[in-house]
């Protein structure tokens, strides 16, 4: 279902005046608090392809993203809306060289339900519209999207492009506050990671699980690396000191003193 979106122009209004019109709609619709409004900004902007494709040509990929950052401070659950701009962040590095390409990325699965546990149509009649686009070579989105009918767009043979919407494996916890470092051994068995609370932590890949926690920086840890065979663990951070930790038991080893300013890496 669309929507029908008229625009007020004074008398003698210029196309920049509609082009603004257009731009900030969205804006305005969720500024005025009004759930109708809201509603039907939803379904026929939103989680319309036709309008997408043509806002993203017009405007770019920072106009798509501040419309839905607008509508997530009133509806910050909507999982249908949060799928669509998790595909439009995956797709980011093709749009930036071509807006044109959003069809084939959707179609090419960047859009999928696959892991979700309860059916959006919406989703998927997003995905249809951007295939029903791309195959057939017609241009429902729009007047802008009219001249694109005989360029060339590549259309992936398989699904192969990673989907949005995967569910997360596991999560770490453990710090309090900020994590600036990650680092994977070599046989990506354990986690390492360092912290705004000055603490490196190990973590199990498969369960989450902490199996040591690194004490003894005096401030935020920046930076964190192990060595190949997984048996010590460097860090540096805010108190300007290098620290070499056992892996296994989380013992200090050395103390590397001499920096005067923040120790931002580590290889």
């Amino acid at each position: 279902m669309g929507v029908f979106i008229k625009f007020r122009c004074d008398e003698g209004g210029s196309h920049e005046a509609l082009s603004s019109a257009w731009k900030y709609v969205i804006l305005h619709a969720c500024n005025g608090k009004d759930e109708t409004q809201i509603q039907a900004i939803r379904s026929g902007c939103l989680l319309d392809f036709k309008w997408q494709f043509e806002k993203l040509q017009r405007f770019g990929f920072m106009a798509i993203s501040g419309d839905f950052d607008v509508y997530f401070k009133i509806h910050p659950d909507d999982r249908a809306c949060t799928l669509i701009l998790h595909a439009f962040n995956l797709s980011l590095t093709a749009l930036i060289k071509n807006p044109l390409l959003l069809a084939s990325q959707m179609a090419g699965g960047r859009l999928t339900m696959k892991y979700e546990g309860e059916k959006l149509p919406v989703v998927d009649r997003f995905g249809e519209d951007a295939k029903s686009w791309f195959v057939n070579g017609e241009s429902a989105a729009g007047s802008m999207a009219e001249s694109s009918k005989d360029k060339a767009h590549w259309d992936p043979v398989t699904k192969a492009l990673l989907s949005a919407g995967n569910p997360c494996l596991t999560v770490f916890g453990g710090h309090k506050g900020d994590v600036s470092s990650v680092r994977l051994d070599a046989p990506v068995e354990y986690v390492y990671s360092g912290g705004e609370d000055g603490t490196v932590r190990k973590g199990h890949i498969k369960s989450g699980e902490c199996a040591l926690v690194m004490r003894g920086h005096r401030g935020d840890v920046y930076a964190v690396d192990v060595t190949r065979d997984g048996l010590a663990v460097f860090s540096g951070g805010e108190d300007h000191i290098i620290r070499k930790w056992d892996a296994d038991t989380g013992v200090e080893l050395l103390m590397m003193e001499g920096h005067e300013a923040n120790v931002w890496c580590i290889s």
